[in-house]
């Protein structure tokens, strides 16, 4: 999708706000933080700022007292509640096949974030990147690839057990790792993947359905062709203004319209139309811009902190962490 802003599907961030609630948490009071709404997260075409889903899933972990609950969530989340994803792995011929329309489809739930797959003679493995190249956090990288295999392993009514390979180290209790993934996990990896030797990618599913699949398909490339319109045009270049105005400390809406030759309410409209607020907006453009900055190694963090914008550096680092999972710091030792 175009644009400036990513957004997601809400449905993982309501698997991570019920895991949550499941373990005590006052999810109403942790919506209204963000100014959500929980009716929000049973409608299933909505989708939230990316943005704001990682503030409230590190909220939710933070409450539940739980750091592994993106996978915890993504196990407990009920059957269906993907849709046409979930059937459509139910209507695949095989393992491989199921893998496949996952990967080809998962635009539908997520804008910015990709799972390639490369086949070889021994198997497959599915990736989990980025195209622009940014870094995807690692709680959402847990829960999107757990989602992933255990959901399939239902579709596919037996235990599927690929190697996993992740970046991130070791939790310190591996009980939710190995509920969705089995037991062959291995941490400190160069990249996120999922391996499948060829027996496992061509096991047979036991409810295949070409004909259901077949609408299926039909049904998702509609979807995804009405996805890649994305929002207005407009949105693309405010992102590109921002860049240019944060490190001068001019980022105000008022700026950016008059440097678009559009009045601040049509900015407004246009903003709200693409289905995000001006604060996610800038909050999103300037935590990117903060990325390409901290690649620079001659800039202290303090000084990335100014350039994006931000009066106060303990704000940056709180905001910074909030998007990635990471201090600003721990993000530019990994890179």
């Amino acid at each position: 999708m175009s644009g400036s802003a990513a957004t997601v599907a809400v449905t993982s961030t309501r698997a991570l706000v019920e895991a949550a609630e499941r373990r005590g948490v006052d999810v109403d009071a942790l919506l209204d933080a963000h100014q959500l709404q929980r009716a929000w997260l049973h409608q299933r075409e909505r989708r939230i700022p990316a943005g704001t889903a990682m503030a409230v899933w590190a909220d939710a972990m933070r409450l539940a007292e739980e750091p592994e609950l993106p996978t915890w969530a993504a196990v407990e989340l009920g059957w269906g509640a993907y849709r046409v994803i979930d059937m459509l792995a139910t209507s695949a011929a095989t393992v491989g096949e199921a893998f496949e329309l996952v990967s080809r489809y998962f635009g539908l739930v997520h804008d910015t974030i990709a799972l390639p797959l490369t086949e070889r003679r021994g198997g497959a493995s599915m990736a989990i990147v980025n195209p622009a190249g940014r870094r995807i956090p690692p709680v959402y990288v847990d829960y999107t690839l757990a989602a992933c295999v255990f959901r399939t392993s239902l579709a596919a009514d037996q235990p599927l057990h690929p190697v996993v390979r992740l970046c991130r180290p070791a939790p310190g209790d591996l009980a939710a790792h190995q509920r969705a993934f089995g037991p062959h996990l291995q941490f400190g990896e160069p990249r996120d993947r999922v391996d499948f030797d060829a027996e496992l990618w061509s096991t047979p599913m036991p409810a295949r359905d070409p004909v259901l699949q077949g609408l299926l398909r039909q049904h998702a490339d509609q979807a995804l062709a009405s996805r890649s319109s994305g929002p207005p045009a407009a949105l693309v270049d405010v992102a590109a203004i921002l860049s240019e105005l944060l490190p001068r400390g001019r980022a105000q809406i008022d700026v950016v319209a008059r440097r678009l030759g559009i009045s601040k309410r049509t900015l407004q409209r246009r903003i709200t139309a693409a289905g995000t607020t001006w604060t996610e907006l800038l909050t999103a453009t300037r935590l990117r811009l903060a990325e390409n900055l901290l690649r620079d190694p001659d800039l202290t963090v303090d000084d990335v902190s100014v350039l994006v914008g931000y009066a106060e550096a303990s704000a940056f680092h709180r905001a910074f962490r909030r998007w990635t999972g990471l201090s600003p710091g721990a993000w530019r030792e990994q890179v």
